[in-house]
């Protein structure tokens, strides 16, 4: 069934578990979770911020199969934002997890012209109005959105060409799909380890 994420109201996926007060979510932000009924009405009642849904979003990206439930939300918040070098750090990181090979090309073809750059979420009935191309481009950009803890696409442009490309010289050979890790960008990551 169709419905917008409870976290971060984002496009999603809700499928009742059998027998339990619980909804197994699939979001475009989250990914895969498991949230109580509790919870979820909880999260529709309270009034919490973009910022700090966002902020749950991440935990739950980062922690997925958790089953969240009234707790998690009475005690939030769960997670601080990392820092600008955390946040490039992860997505290096992911980037050589999907391209292990030097010199291959990592693919980031989500620009989409249904998305502002400042949009933090994509309701269902716009990311159901979409051609199957441009559904797949915006799940991509949430997808490398929640790897690199961006809160919109603005911020994950600025963390890819104007930190990541410019100032730590990690990126190089943009193209229209994607991108490669430089030479020191590997360095970067021997020293990660």
């Amino acid at each position: 069934m169709e419905y917008e994420c409870p976290i971060c109201q984002c496009a999603a996926i809700s499928n009742p578990v059998g027998g339990r007060d619980i909804l197994d979510i699939e979001c475009l932000r989250c990914r895969k979770y498991i949230i109580t009924g509790t919870a979820a009405a909880m999260l529709d009642g309270k009034s919490i911020s973009m910022d700090d849904r966002l902020l749950l979003s991440m935990w739950m990206f980062e922690n997925q199969g958790v089953e969240l439930d009234s707790e998690h939300i009475k005690n939030f918040p769960i997670v601080d934002m990392p820092s600008l070098h955390e946040r490039a750090c992860n997505l290096i990181r992911e980037f050589a997890r999907r391209n292990p090979s030097m010199g291959d090309e990592v693919e980031l073809d989500f620009v989409s012209k249904h998305i502002e750059p400042t949009a933090t979420r994509i309701s269902r009935d716009e990311y159901a109005n979409l051609n199957p191309k441009d559904q797949e481009k915006v799940k991509a950009l949430f997808e490398w959105m929640s790897i690199s803890r961006c809160k919109n696409s603005s911020e994950l442009i600025f963390l890819l060409v104007d930190y990541m490309t410019d100032d730590l010289g990690w990126l190089k050979d943009w193209t229209v799909t994607g991108v490669t890790i430089s030479p020191s960008g590997w360095i970067n990551l021997e020293e990660q380890k």
